[in-house]
């Protein structure tokens, strides 16, 4: 199995007592899955996200990425780990106002300590397949929100991981630009990619091969 979480739990101890943020989340995912999950303000969709994207560690559980538990692993290790296998986007774009597109998808590379040769050719090829190459120059500022987020699944991209985890990536896009962005991680996904993704948006929840609902922490379908 590509993903499996056992018994995750995620706590948190504040004045008035401990959250329970995750309270006993099993599951498995595919190797090429679109995997959705949807649920209201609250439920614990983002915490889950986190866990998979290892941001956050788990209170409890054991976290498996092609059969190895990865929780062992130290931080600096993890944070390999994450460069180099998952690939984020999120809501509001996460772009660094003072840099160009260009340096803002070629930024995982720099983590990697990519070539610089190597590093141009990736960067130009997904800014192409991204159609934003014209655009490589400008500063995000000078982008439209559709095209900021097309930027932002480039960066994701850019390091060809084998997980991309979406966080409401259309909950700041009107409808139709949010169409073309849910047709473009379509494509990703029918290219190999596993995508988890997050969403309040029914109609979006349905571009996945499978959708999960959850309440206050726990998987419930």
């Amino acid at each position: 199995m590509f993903i499996t979480l056992d018994h995750i739990q995620v706590s948190y101890k504040t004045k008035a007592g401990h959250i329970h943020a995750l309270k006993d989340i099993s599951m498995e995912i595919r190797e090429g899955e679109f995997l959705t999950i949807m649920g209201k303000s609250g439920c614990g969709k983002s915490t889950l996200l986190n866990v998979l994207g290892t941001i956050l560690r788990p209170t409890e559980g054991h976290y498996h990425f092609q059969e190895e538990d990865i929780l062992h692993l130290n931080d600096a290790s993890l944070a390999g780990f994450r460069n180099k296998n998952i690939g984020f986007i999120v809501q509001n774009f996460a772009l660094l106002p003072d840099e160009t597109v260009y340096k803002n998808v070629a930024l995982p590379l720099h983590y990697q300590k990519v070539g610089r040769s190597t590093r141009q050719k990736k960067v130009r090829s997904i800014l192409k397949q991204m159609g934003l190459f014209s655009q490589r120059h400008k500063y995000p500022y000078e982008l439209s929100g559709g095209q900021q987020q097309r930027v932002a699944i480039a960066r994701a991209l850019v390091t060809e991981p084998k997980l991309l985890l979406a966080d409401e990536p259309t909950g700041a896009l009107d409808e139709e630009t949010g169409t073309a962005i849910m047709e473009i991680l379509r494509q990703i996904n029918e290219e190999g990619t596993t995508i988890v993704m997050v969403t309040h948006d029914k109609d979006f929840a349905e571009y996945g091969s499978r959708c999960l609902t959850m309440k206050d922490g726990d998987l419930v379908s």
